[in-house]
């Protein structure tokens, strides 16, 4: 229910969003026609690729791997009855709807089997209301089926890691073999996603608990749970996961996807593209070393932490408070605590605000090396999220989405941090506070921010319906600030969730709608004038225009324009007054119908769009 309250608004109304919302789409509804539609209606130009090479336009797309496109195709063919005249880019986003409820929904289990119900709840809540995964359920795209593929397969990974210490207790042999082999199939089936993002999160945090219980015996405890377990096996644990199973499950998918595409369309454009990319990630085509984010460097902490802002925040990072202070085993509830002096003082080295990276990861050794055998849950979770932040913080492009595999782990490590650390006397308080001061600032600056926004949307009922979430939002924030100076962070995480879910559900309906539709709205108001006569585009060229264009878009340039209407006088042009002056010049021979004006946020900027025709005489 909770995920639908934040999910389910705005998913019908927000239009096509550029850049990669409408590429997909379009990619998905040209795989769709090209089997759908009757053989006399196909253009080999669109439809040439079939069902196994995406084509936008009259171009293939072989930058991301196909299981998203048959699953857009798929959920648009199902809607529609099997006719592709009758789609909505909705139909298009339930894919990515349904894979952040499965995502949500494996975290809960995840955070039930390593902790307790109660973490399992407050994590999947946490991951529900994340920004980023409520707006990546809004999209039409790849990231939150990869991110639901890399869950569900670090779950396997979790019964087969606590598993391997209970070995000699008569589990199923059967069920084991079953966790294997879903967790290769979904590592399969996010390769077949977004590429090597699911097998790079898997295979680091196997290999880091290896490393972690490498030439450790097997103990056990005589406490309920997972408590007190030091998984067996070190390299011996890598080969339970069969590996080589794993490798011809996953290389045959790979293969025949390679295969296929390299039949359908050549081996030589794949490859190009491959080669471009991987020259592009490495920071040597446009970007420069920041990568196209413009994200310097060792940031990619700060983008997780501001893509699950503000809901986890508070708990995150008194979670870490927790870790630090343990510095040791912190078993379930009723068992005391313990302290390990090597692992308390790399805990100390570690978190020293002058240390280098290098002497951060050499602090966190050998508490990592104790928290192995006392609280294999949370090694687990530090398993999974550091390898990764590493790779991430290497990579040069550090966009929010990107960071979304970590999000789960963060998400189970705030709930931890919040039922068991913060009852406890929380280290440094003048820390704590300060930082929940600053990501109250930010909530505060995010609620003005949309205030600003909300402004400069259409007016009428949606509009000011949307004063009571923004005054919501508001009181929510103001109890958030109260319980601050008290240390009461339960209360104060309550209040943040409060708070975001009126700011979320606002800017879905009311603003987003408004923000990213102004290539809808010109292409409305230059149908309503054209009818069935040619138009065209210039001086705006986004790959929404390509979705209502239905693959066919036409555009111009400035200079091209009075040729175009010799050619078609009948003709309509949309043309964007606002990038350049000197396509006012235009309109001196030609009759402005109507004017759009909204927001082009690829660039950045308020445009003004001209529906012109030439005048006759």
């Amino acid at each position: 229910m909770l995920c639908c309250t934040v999910y389910l608004p705005g998913f019908f109304s927000i239009p096509p969003v550029d850049r990669d919302e409408s590429r997909f789409a379009q990619a998905s509804r040209q795989m769709f026609e090209s089997v759908a539609l009757p053989e006399a209606e196909r253009d080999e130009e669109l439809h040439s690729g079939g069902l196994a090479v995406p084509m936008v336009g009259g171009k293939p797309r072989l930058n991301k791997p196909p299981l998203i496109y048959w699953l857009q195709a798929g959920s648009a063919a199902l809607f529609t009855g099997g006719d592709p005249l009758k789609d909505a880019i909705w139909m298009y986003r339930v894919p990515s709807l349904l894979a952040g409820l499965v995502t949500v929904l494996a975290t809960w289990r995840l955070g039930v089997s390593m902790f307790d119900p109660r973490a399992g709840w407050v994590a999947g809540a946490l991951l529900a209301v994340a920004p980023v995964f409520v707006w990546e359920a809004h999209q039409a795209r790849a990231d939150m089926v990869m991110v639901a593929c890399t869950t569900l397969a670090m779950w396997q990974l979790w019964q087969l890691w606590r598993a391997a210490a209970n070995a000699d207790t008569g589990g199923s042999r059967l069920g084991r073999w079953a966790a294997v082999v879903l967790l290769w199939v979904c590592v399969a089936l996010g390769v077949l996603t977004k590429g090597p993002i699911t097998p790079m999160v898997v295979v680091l945090t196997a290999l880091t608990l290896a490393v972690l219980s490498r030439g450790r015996a097997r103990s056990r405890s005589s406490s309920q749970g997972n408590r007190g377990i030091a998984p067996a096996g070190g390299w011996r644990w890598l080969w339970s996961l069969n590996p080589l199973l794993g490798l011809v499950i996953v290389a045959a998918r790979a293969l025949a996807l390679v295969v296929r595409r390299c039949a359908a369309g050549g081996a030589r454009p794949l490859l190009v593209d491959r080669v471009r990319r991987g020259v592009c990630a490495r920071g040597e085509c446009e970007g420069g070393a920041l990568g196209a984010s413009g994200v310097p460097p060792r940031a990619a902490g700060g983008v997780v932490l501001a893509g699950i802002a503000p809901d986890g925040v508070v708990g995150c990072a008194h979670g870490g408070s927790g870790f630090r202070a343990a510095g040791v085993s912190t078993p379930r509830r009723s068992q005391p605590r313990g302290r390990d002096p090597d692992a308390a003082d790399g805990i100390a080295r570690a978190t020293t605000p002058t240390a280098s990276l290098r002497a951060r990861i050499r602090g966190l050794l050998p508490y990592l090396g104790h928290l192995r055998t006392s609280q294999p849950a949370e090694a687990f979770l530090l398993a999974w999220l550091v390898p990764t932040w590493i790779v991430f913080e290497l990579v040069g492009t550090k966009l929010p989405h990107y960071t979304m595999p970590m999000y789960p782990a963060v998400a189970l490590i705030t709930a931890r941090g919040l039922l068991v650390w913060i009852p406890s006397p929380i280290p440094h308080p003048e820390r704590a506070r300060l930082g929940a001061y600053i990501w109250f600032g930010v909530g505060a600056v995010l609620l003005l921010g949309l205030g600003f926004a909300w402004l400069m949307t259409p007016g009428g009922v949606l509009k000011w319906s949307a004063v009571l979430g923004l005054a919501l939002a508001a009181y929510a924030l103001v109890k958030a600030f109260r319980t601050i100076p008290m240390l009461e962070f339960r209360r104060t995480q309550a209040w943040s969730m409060l708070a975001v879910w009126p700011l979320l559900v606002t800017f879905l309906v009311a603003v987003a709608p408004g923000v990213f539709g102004l290539s809808r709205s010109a292409h409305r108001a230059a149908a309503e004038l054209a009818g069935d006569r040619p138009v065209t585009w210039v001086g705006f060229q986004e790959d929404s225009v390509t979705w209502f264009a239905r693959g066919r878009p036409s555009f111009t340039s400035p200079d091209d324009l009075t040729e175009w209407f010799g050619e078609h006088g009948d003709g309509v042009a949309i043309v964007s007054v606002t990038a350049e002056d000197s396509y006012l010049q235009h309109l001196m021979e030609l009759r402005p119908s109507r004017f759009v004006f909204g927001v082009h946020y690829a660039k950045g900027r308020m445009e003004k769009m001209a529906i012109v025709e030439r005048i006759r005489d």
